[in-house]
């Protein structure tokens, strides 16, 4: 591949680049340095660059390079725009028994069994426009009622319960089928007599 040829990928894609990305479409150690020198790419962390013209999106980055976490609790609350509130922290599921010792220091993890792992899982576009997993409205819903160490704040919780209630965004059918599997089918039923 040409230097233009180079160039031209990395003006006709998504603009946030991974070391073994690059190599993979034939881009060596030489043409990085020359793209990095040359001011079309600039070093976000090691192995992660992004295009000179964009904004680094966090979330995708995270997901990219850790691809078995799936966003959940506040965090997914915030990809489905269901809370004014930026994170500074992450909320992650992962599976029970997944080592997390080589991840962020600004990530907040919540463990499911690893059957449950996948329960719900969508995508959704970040603000910046790129796609990451996180859960549908009836898995946050389920995680949230169940959840003993959630770190949203009560005042919220209700917030989004009244909302997801009272606006007929959720699934009923969908939402006890996973309030069984998920073991807290007793405490999601409590939940919705409250609302209907």
């Amino acid at each position: 591949m040409s230097y233009d040829e180079i160039k031209k990928f990395i003006y006709e894609n998504n603009g946030i680049y991974f070391t073994k990305k690059l190599k993979e479409e034939g881009i060596d150690k030489y043409y990085i340095n020359r793209l990095l020198n040359d001011g079309i790419i600039e070093r976000y962390e090691p192995g992660v660059y992004l295009r000179n013209d964009i904004f680094e999106d966090e979330l995708y980055i995270l997901q990219q390079k850790y691809p078995r976490i799936i966003y959940s609790y506040n965090t997914a609350l915030y990809l489905h725009h269901l809370t004014e509130r930026t994170p500074d922290r992450y909320d992650v599921t992962v599976y029970s028994g997944y080592n997390t010792n080589h991840l962020p220091s600004n990530l907040d993890f919540h463990f499911i069994k690893k059957e449950n792992h996948h329960l719900g899982e969508i995508t959704l576009k970040t603000n910046y426009g790129y796609d990451v997993k996180t859960y549908d409205l009836e898995r946050i819903t389920c995680d949230i009622i169940s959840s003993k160490k959630s770190n949203i704040e009560k005042e919220q919780v209700n917030k989004y319960l009244r909302k997801v209630f009272l606006e007929n965004k959720l699934d009923s059918i969908k939402l006890i089928d996973y309030a069984k599997k998920l073991g807290c089918e007793k405490k999601v039923r409590q939940v919705i007599d409250i609302f209907i």
